[in-house]
């Protein structure tokens, strides 16, 4: 096959063992991708590692570039572990520092316990190898984490955590932002996290951007239709809002007046900021997959279909919804979700749907820990794929 004739959108046959770089079992009954980071050129995926007794444990593992298992990597390509003996542990987020070093975002839980507790395993080696500091969240008593959507961040000086709680009693949703210098002090003054808008009811963010002055979060307010909408709010480094920055830091929004729900947030290299998700068409009764951009004052973009969002059906009788999205050198951007299956599109910069590109439709799997990210000149999508043997964490290429 002609590696240099394929059209951008399909995949690289070249990568891992025909396109596909799997998270092999090696003994255990299930390893589901949790998230994905580029380290230089090799890929790193954190994972859920569940053993014979259906114990779960934390999990991550490196990919060369070509998609092969990094064998340099932790033990025989990788590493897993509990962040409490006695518990049960997974990863819900990887990044990357400078240097190499990787952090996890995770949970913990103890047998017969409902409170999930978050936890950040922090300084492991790059190559994966000794011991790791830990770092145990403080949530109060009567919460616990909500699995999925948990986001980190690092950058030279600090990390940025932002998790989920949902109460044991029949309380609405919270959510905070944990801010901590790389020798794990608070970030934030003397405090290590703030309440994000805790006037605001049912409260899920599921976007974080970190910056050098600022941070912005995004997520969904009341997770319940009819009331359901998305929000961008932005915060200086102190924990107190912009107030220049939508109204009074905040962007409250719905697209076509519809209940909306937000996935994830970029911000472009000229400030501009984007969101995925997905918002109720009510003559279909339906959801359609969302794109939507702003300027970075938190207006819509007239640049990006005049200011409107994108919504796509992407398969008629179906669900559709967007996940995850990269940004590609030339300001593409390749958005990752689902219709009927997993699918991905590319839209131009002015938000028009690039007919020149031609996705892969052959994914088949679940949306658990689905994420994407630009490496060089391809897209890399991490999924889990289903198989005769169960779920399986899966990195695939995409030509740019």
């Amino acid at each position: 096959m002609n590696i240099s004739t394929q059209p951008a959108g399909n995949y690289d046959p070249t990568f891992g063992d025909l396109g596909r770089a799997e998270l092999s079992l090696l003994g255990w009954q299930g390893l589901n991708i949790t998230g994905i980071a580029l380290q230089q050129e090799n890929i790193l995926a954190s994972a859920l590692a569940i053993d014979n007794t259906g114990r779960r444990h934390y999990a991550m593992a490196r990919f060369t570039k070509d998609g092969k298992i990094d064998e340099n990597f932790a033990e025989k390509g990788m590493k897993t572990g509990l962040f409490k003996l006695d518990e049960q542990s997974s990863s819900e987020a990887v990044a990357v520092t400078e240097e190499g070093h990787i952090l996890l975002l995770g949970w913990s839980v103890a047998p017969g316990s409902q409170q999930v507790k978050p936890v950040i395993g922090c300084w492991f080696n790059p190559d994966g190898k000794g011991p790791a500091q830990t770092y145990w969240l403080s949530i109060p008593s009567d919460t616990g984490l909500v699995i999925g959507k948990n986001r980190l961040t690092v950058n030279a000086q600090h990390l940025l955590a932002s998790i989920n709680l949902r109460a044991t009693q029949d309380r609405p949703r919270t959510a905070r932002v944990y801010r901590l210098g790389l020798d794990g002090k608070p970030g934030f003054g003397s405090l290590e996290f703030i309440e994000i808008l805790p006037d605001d009811h049912d409260v899920s963010i599921s976007g974080l951007v970190q910056l050098p002055d600022t941070f912005l979060v995004s997520g969904t307010l009341a997770l319940e239709k009819p009331e359901q909408r998305g929000f961008i709010a932005r915060y200086r480094n102190d924990g107190t809002l912009d107030s220049s920055f939508g109204a009074d830091g905040v962007l409250r929004l719905r697209a076509a007046e519809q209940p909306t729900a937000l996935n994830q947030l970029l911000q472009r290299p000229n400030g501009k900021l984007i969101i995925t998700g997905f918002a109720y068409a009510g003559t279909s009764g339906k959801n359609h997959a969302l794109l939507w951009q702003f300027t970075q004052h938190g207006t819509p973009d007239p640049d990006f279909n005049k200011g409107e969002p994108v919504l796509t059906d992407l398969s008629p009788g179906h669900h559709s919804r967007w996940y995850s999205m990269t940004l590609q050198p030339d300001d593409k951007l390749v958005a990752l979700g689902e219709g009927n299956r997993i699918q991905y599109m590319r839209f131009m910069p002015n938000g028009t749907m690039d007919e020149q590109y031609q996705p892969y439709d052959g994914l088949v799997g679940i949306t658990d820990g689905i994420g994407c990210l630009t490496r060089s000149s391809s897209t890399l999508l991490g999924f889990n794929s289903t198989a005769a043997t169960g779920v399986i964490g899966t990195v695939m290429s995409i030509f740019s």
